[in-house]
């Protein structure tokens, strides 16, 4: 079988989480969050434009709670929020992707799930779109034997959604 080939590139742009806790509304105090996302993230963003590189903020899904709760960053406002304050720049550099069937982030390739990746792509092409796309891909349960197909399957679908940009 013919061997994969990548191409090494130098990074340029690193995602971060902004680790901070879900918490029970009765608990939640948006100020502090965003306050303590800050002092998290500065540090980072400092050195990052001291080497000519760029932190980005990824939203942040709200994990499922049998009770009201609430994850600083999840809401779009917070996040321009962080991004603005830590001069990020452009707001929109890289774009997860992965597919779903609506209800997890379970990280499946392009084509596995069911979002609609021609209509999602020509929306992201309308809007002038010209950061990165980044896979999460889960592939820790795979056997070592399907790893390569299914890594060559990723690759063939990131082709082919550059294709639609």
């Amino acid at each position: 079988m013919q061997a994969l080939v990548f191409r090494y590139c130098f990074v340029t742009c690193a995602v971060m989480h902004p680790d901070v806790a879900v918490l029970p509304l009765d608990e939640y105090d948006e100020k502090v969050q965003h306050d303590l996302v800050m002092r998290l993230m500065t540090p980072f963003v400092e050195h990052a434009e001291k080497i000519g590189q760029t932190v980005v903020v990824e939203n942040m899904l709200m994990p499922s709670r049998p009770y009201p709760a609430h994850r600083y960053c999840m809401l779009p406002d917070e996040l321009c929020k962080v991004a603005d304050e830590l001069g990020v720049g452009k707001r929109l550099k890289m774009l997860h992707v992965n597919d779903h069937f609506g209800t997890q982030d379970v990280h499946l390739a392009p084509w596995q799930g069911n979002i609609d990746w021609e209509d999602a792509v020509q929306g992201l092409a309308a809007t002038g779109f010209d950061g990165l796309l980044n896979y999460e891909l889960i592939v820790k349960h795979q056997p070592a034997e399907v790893r390569e197909h299914s890594t060559r399957y990723a690759l063939y679908a990131a082709r082919h959604l550059m294709t639609l940009l």
